[in-house]
């Protein structure tokens, strides 16, 4: 039986680009959209010229599975907001399809998200515990160091309920780092640690959306995506941890 090929669209990025930012600027929604809003994926496929049905073929799969669980937080501030932090992603994955491996970004992602956003998180829930562990997880960017962190906040939170979120993240982050997952499940997991982060009961939420939005940038970056080349920002590991 001949194999049949998607055939993958070619990416002009002189017009596709302000076609992208002119969607933006209605702001981003949950879903497919509507009203003139839309989802990163439907603004996409919309400045491309694809119908909203269509698949995204110039997108490495995980990564599109990353953004669209990252856009469908609740907890964005607003339309505007998302879009404003959204819109480098967005560009960022366009034409990673055949240049970023979809098992490379889940997995460089996975330990990122350990190594940066997962320790922000527990810092700020919980200050002042659970040092070691935290520690582990920046040099380690494990599976394993994100469930330690896991275990030992599970049994604080019998006594503190409100940092019970920060395990959650921290399972999400060890489901996105297990290399016994599929790809898929791992690009997903990452992109809910942040969503988990961002009900924690702190002051701005919203911050760890954004600084999720960011590392994938980063590693789309060191990948080689072609829409990276369009970034309106430098997302280097500095100016990601000192965004977050």
């Amino acid at each position: 039986m001949k194999k049949i090929e998607k055939k993958i669209e070619k990416i002009d990025f002189p017009a596709v680009i302000p076609r992208f930012d002119d969607i933006l600027a209605r702001g981003l929604c949950i879903g497919t959209g509507g009203d003139g809003q839309m989802c990163l994926t439907t603004a996409l496929c919309a400045a491309v010229r694809l119908s909203p049905c269509a698949q995204l073929t110039s997108v490495t799969w995980t990564a599109l599975a990353f953004s669209l669980e990252l856009n469908d937080s609740p907890d964005w501030q607003s339309p505007a907001s998302r879009a404003t932090h959204l819109r480098d992603l967005g560009v960022a994955q366009l034409g990673s399809t055949g240049v970023v491996g979809p098992r490379a970004f889940a997995r460089i992602l996975a330990r990122k998200t350990i190594q940066h956003l997962l320790p922000q998180l527990v810092r700020e829930v919980c200050p002042g515990q659970f040092t070691g562990l935290v520690e582990r997880c920046e040099h380690e960017g494990t599976s394993q160091a994100a469930q330690a962190l896991a275990d030992a906040v599970l049994v604080a939170a019998d006594r503190a309920p409100q940092i019970a979120v920060t395990a959650t993240a921290a399972l999400c982050a060890a489901r996105a780092a297990d290399p016994g997952s599929s790809d898929l499940t791992r690009a997903a997991a990452a992109a809910w640690v942040a969503r988990t982060a961002a009900t924690a009961p702190i002051d701005d939420g919203e911050s760890y959306l954004i600084l999720s939005a960011r590392l994938a940038c980063e590693v789309l970056q060191e990948l080689g995506s072609q829409g990276c080349a369009w970034l309106r920002h430098d997302h280097g590991l500095a100016d990601v941890v000192s965004a977050g």
